[in-house]
């Protein structure tokens, strides 16, 4: 009996020329709502606040007014967009991460979500929430008009320096980072609670309406000021003094270096960020928007 040898095995496929270059990857969609229990992000955000008050010298409450929001995470350098799409939910706009990204890729504001202009963000925002005012602030003059305008109830998307925990750095804007402001709070001392008729909600903290805060001049009472921030990194409210996000967002003056290389893809104001995004803040306001 005889045997045949075996047939030789095909040949490899050819391959394709290699190339110094790597490929682009194709941006997919990175718009994730992120599901949360509301009740623990509440708990989280009233524990940060009792623990910035505690930390302080003698008895002190917070006077509080807040908006929630859904938090919506970011993946990749779309912090910006994010901000907006957390932002339109207090406007009864139901927009889509894909939606505003690809409204911004046509603009010619974004290649991978990075904003790194106020102008155009604030053109962004007109376009795509409806019934919204969109005021450009000058954080040079001051926090006052921004306190004044949170007090009405408005929101702010403020560019700042992000530092590793998330909270304002200064870093010269190679960490800079988008937030929307939804509230603030007043620490004051405890003995104005009696003073001004105020009544407990939560530990020291009192959740008010504006027309409180007005009506007994707890602006002038104030010991200090924090501010209410939600970003694309974190599910939780972030719980700043208004101070160091102010000093933050005046000193984004460049760009990362690394961030310049053409190979990221970034698009980039060619007036630099000192002029298109520092001491910049943008109020986003309309008449029926309601503290909770």
């Amino acid at each position: 009996m005889s045997w045949n040898s075996p047939a030789p095995p095909p040949p490899p496929p050819v391959l394709p020329p290699s190339s110094s270059t790597p490929p682009k990857l194709t941006r997919q969609s990175t718009y994730v709502t992120q599901i949360c229990d509301q009740k623990d992000v509440r708990k989280s955000f009233h524990e940060r606040l009792e623990k910035n008050v505690l930390k302080r010298n003698g008895k002190k409450i917070v006077v509080s007014m807040n908006k929630e929001v859904t938090p919506v995470l970011q993946d990749g350098p779309s912090c910006g967009l994010v901000a907006v799409v957390m932002a339109a939910q207090l406007f009864d706009t139901n927009l889509t991460f894909d939606c505003i990204f690809n409204a911004a890729k046509q603009k010619g504001f974004t290649r991978q979500g990075e904003m790194f202009s106020a102008s155009n963000m604030k053109q962004l925002v007109e376009d795509m929430i409806s019934d919204t005012r969109v005021t450009s602030l000058d954080m040079d003059t001051g926090p006052e008009l921004l306190i004044n305008h949170l007090v009405k109830g408005d929101v702010c998307l403020i560019p700042y320096d992000s530092d590793f925990n998330f909270e304002p750095c200064n870093k010269k804007g190679h960490k800079a980072h988008w937030a929307l402001l939804t509230g603030f709070g007043l620490v004051l001392d405890s003995s104005v609670s009696d003073k001004k008729g105020l009544t407990m909600d939560d530990g020291c903290v009192f959740n008010v309406a504006s027309d409180t805060i007005l009506s007994n001049n707890l602006l002038d009472d104030a010991e200090d000021i924090l501010v209410y921030g939600l970003q694309g990194k974190s599910q939780y409210p972030g719980v700043w003094s208004l101070s160091s996000i102010i000093a933050s967002n005046r000193n984004l003056v460049e760009v990362d270096p690394n961030k310049q290389d053409d190979d990221i893809g970034y698009i980039l104001p060619e007036e630099g960020i000192d002029k298109a995004l520092c001491s910049k803040a943008l109020v986003l306001s309309r008449g029926n928007l309601n503290p909770q």
